[in-house]
């Protein structure tokens, strides 16, 4: 989880692409690899999960 979070940090700070698309990247990295859960499902549950909130 560190390293996708310092790759992401990185890519942003060295404009590799725009914002929107880094963080979309980083999302699908953090639900592909299954960091948070090994169940496929609930991984890509916790990577979107903050979209749900009512706030954003």
């Amino acid at each position: 989880m560190l390293a996708i979070f310092v790759a992401t940090i990185a890519a942003i700070i060295s404009k590799a692409m725009p914002i929107g698309a880094i963080s979309i990247v980083a999302i699908t990295v953090v639900a592909v690899s299954g960091v948070t859960s090994d169940n496929p499902g609930t991984a890509t549950r916790d990577a979107l999960g903050s979209f749900n909130n009512s706030l954003i």
